[in-house]
């Protein structure tokens, strides 16, 4: 098909060569595109329409117009005959009539076989809609999240609680990430997650544990665990989760929170990510030191953002199995964080590659006087050397050269990757 041309006023020839494109392809453009952008091409002509009905992404996003924005998704929902993939919804009812509404397009979306959901709301899903939710084979990623939102003055919501129906079925949920959601007991919980058997990337993002139980959780196919927790954030007493892992599992941590998480069998994990940032107490710098020995045979350790701020020179364990080491910013560690950067690599026998993640953010005259003091290196191996958003400022190239010429490293390659401006 020739590709259709249009002739401005200027003389200007313009192709069209949108309109050539198939419509499955058409389809599968408009369904990287908010639904409420995407519906507005049915106006172009009749084909367009046909187009929009065979989308197989609906996205969703509440408005300040609560009664506009329920019509709109009711109109959608009834026109749209095709089966789908995605289905993402982010609305904040104000009111408890607006629940109906918002179970109901949920069960429309499985009912049309969606395959990834991302909702995040703000009140507890009536219990047909959850069992229909945790009982579908054809559900691969779940995005579950409590979001209270703009909540009117005088309006009052409750945190969203995993009311976990007698079965759970999930037997193609890949991916599943919860946000702070309440897990009432430890029964119900460990319920749910023997319910997803196929599971390999799980991440627990501010979510609720009860009363000072005991919860054991078991994974047999995990892949990567992300625990995000900067606040403990708990009703009554602090509980324990015990996680019993695979072998070769990606874990990362942000925030803090290994006095809620105890992982059964730490040496299957391959690769650890630190990324700890603000204010810890003293005995939180002991659990930041606690955790540490946890991880200490580990392959991958990442220490992002200012984890080298909460670790304790004096508590590091040795890191037998080691071999690189990929550190971020230290700037707001002085001379502290080069210390225990030094017994980091003086605690890793095995470290083949040293890796400054977020580039030199640092202190340039105290670096300089804390590696010129070095007589000795911190290993005995030759090291890779990595750095990367590198800026080529002055001061960064005279780091570079202290680390090729001082003492305290004996360097085997060094790379310097250039900083790119998003």
């Amino acid at each position: 098909m020739a590709a259709k041309k249009r002739h401005s006023s200027e003389g200007i020839v313009a192709v069209d060569r949108l309109s050539d494109l198939p419509d499955e392809i058409l389809g599968d453009i408009l369904s990287f595109l908010p639904t409420k952008r995407a519906v507005q091409t049915s106006v172009f002509s009749r084909r367009w329409k046909r187009v929009f009905s065979s989308t197989t992404s609906l996205d969703f996003h509440g408005c300040r117009n609560a009664a506009s924005f329920r019509n709109f998704v009711d109109r959608v929902l009834m026109m749209h005959k095709v089966c789908i993939k995605r289905f993402r919804l982010s609305f904040w009812c104000m009111y408890k009539d607006e629940f109906s509404c918002v179970n109901a397009w949920i069960a429309s979306a499985l009912s049309m076989g969606a395959q990834e959901l991302d909702l995040r709301i703000n009140f507890q899903m009536d219990d047909m809609t959850l069992y229909n939710l945790l009982s579908s084979s054809l559900v691969t990623v779940l995005k579950l999240s409590y979001d209270d939102g703009p909540i009117q003055p005088g309006c009052h919501v409750d945190p969203i609680l995993l009311k976990v129906p007698t079965s759970v079925c999930l037997s193609s949920l890949n991916i599943l990430k919860l946000g702070s959601i309440v897990f009432p007991d430890a029964d119900s919980t460990s319920r749910f997650f023997l319910g997803c058997p196929s599971l390999r990337d799980l991440t627990l993002s501010q979510c609720v544990w009860m009363d000072g139980e005991v919860y054991n959780i078991s994974f047999s196919t995990l892949r990567n665990l992300t625990i995000n927790d900067w606040k403990h954030n708990i009703y009554g007493n602090t509980p324990t989760i015990v996680l019993d892992l695979p072998n070769g599992v990606y874990f990362v941590c942000i925030g803090l929170s290994p006095k809620l998480y105890q992982i059964k069998n730490p040496n299957v994990l391959s690769t650890a990510e630190l990324r700890l940032s603000g204010y810890l107490t003293i005995p939180e710098h002991h659990e930041a030191d606690q955790l540490l020995q946890e991880l200490s045979e580990v392959k991958i350790l990442h220490l992002l953002r200012g984890s080298l701020k909460f670790i304790e020179a004096s508590e590091l364990p040795t890191f037998i199995n080691l071999s690189r080491l990929e550190v971020g910013t230290t700037c707001y560690v002085k001379g502290n964080g080069w210390l225990i950067l030094q017994k980091l690599i003086t605690h890793s026998p095995m470290l083949e590659t040293l890796v400054f993640k977020e580039g030199l953010h640092i202190f340039h005259d105290e670096l300089t006087e804390f590696l010129e003091e070095r007589t000795a290196p911190f290993s005995m191996n030759p090291i890779v050397i990595q750095v990367d958003h590198f800026t080529g400022s002055k001061k960064q190239c005279r780091m570079v050269e202290l680390f090729l010429t001082c003492d305290a490293f004996k360097v085997k390659h060094l790379i310097v990757n250039k900083a790119t401006n998003k």
